[in-house]
């Protein structure tokens, strides 16, 4: 499933600006979202809010350690 337009991405320089796409950790094998996880299918859960820090958090490391 395709959110974000390409120029969108293309904006990731690799250093101060980083592109991430975390839809695919909210997502089922069957390609819906759980409602445990986004009870309206918009906003987070506590624990759609965990993947989300999990998913980021490896990115956001190596950006801090770089600086």
């Amino acid at each position: 499933m395709e959110f974000v337009s390409q120029p969108v991405r293309a904006m990731d320089n690799g250093s101060n600006i980083r592109y991430l796409d975390l839809g695919p950790k909210f997502m089922s094998a069957d390609g819906t979202i759980a409602k445990a996880i986004m009870p309206d299918q918009l906003h987070p859960s506590a624990a759609g809010y965990e993947i989300w820090v999990e998913g980021m958090k490896p990115l956001l490391d190596a950006m801090m350690a770089s600086k």
